[in-house]
Formats: structure tokens, C-alpha cells, sequence
């Protein structure tokens, strides 16, 4: 994960992406928007469009950033009442989305409009 030319955080390892999916139906099921659930950001694609690269499958997803707070608040809400399998995950996006809305926030203070939150998978 990277704000728009930050350095890159890892978030951790994951053996299959598609788990992200079964986490989408756990903070769905606790009252999480459709907009804040990580298949709708991990899995978006790029901004834009770039060219194929070839014999690799670029994973590229984006959040806005102003989306970070309101995705670490309710996280942040629901992270108790999740199962187990999910909290860790849960908590550790609700860090970083604090982390990175407080960032945004001082750089709107500076004049910046850093504006996304990028996602890959290697």
C-alpha cells in the first residue's frame, strides 16, 4: 500500500486474494458500506489505463484518500464483534486508513491534494 508517492507499506501476506472476499461478507454482514469494503479498493484497478504488461497480472487497486477516515472509523467500530479469523486484518486497515487520513489531512493543511491510496499485490 502507498499514498500517492509515499513510501510503500505492506500490509502482510496473504496466500489467496480471493480471502478478501469473505472478509468483504464478515464486514458486510456488521453494517460496513458496499464503498469501504476492501474488494471495492484492492481490486478496483488503476486510475487509468496503463498497457498490458504482458506475461504478469498486475493487481492494482485505489482509494481515495478523503474515503480513509470514514474506512478507519468503521472498522475501527466493528473490529470487536468480528470473527476471529478477520479481526487482525480488520484492525491493521483501520490503523493505516488512520494513519493515512491524518496524513492527508496535513497535507491538504500545506496546500497538497494527495489524493489516493494504491494497492498491488506481488
Amino acid at each position: 500500500m502507498a499514498a500517492h508517492f509515499s513510501d510503500p507499506t505492506d500490509l502482510g501476506v496473504w496466500s489467496r486474494p480471493s480471502w478478501f472476499f469473505a472478509l468483504d461478507d464478515e464486514l458486510a454482514r456488521h453494517g460496513i458500506p458496499a464503498d469501504l469494503l476492501p474488494g471495492s479498493f484492492l481490486f478496483s484497478g488503476p486510475p487509468l489505463r496503463l498497457p498490458h504488461p504482458g506475461d504478469a497480472f498486475p493487481q492494482i487497486g485505489v482509494l481515495p484518500t478523503p474515503r480513509a477516515a470514514p474506512l478507519a472509523t468503521a472498522y475501527e467500530a466493528v473490529a470487536d464483534r468480528l470473527g476471529p479469523d478477520y479481526r487482525a486484518t480488520a484492525r491493521k486497515f483501520a490503523e493505516l486508513m488512520r494513519f493515512e487520513a491524518e496524513e492527508w489531512e496535513s497535507a491538504q493543511q500545506l496546500g497538497q491534494t494527495l489524493d489516493s491510496i494504491f494497492f498491488w499485490f506481488r
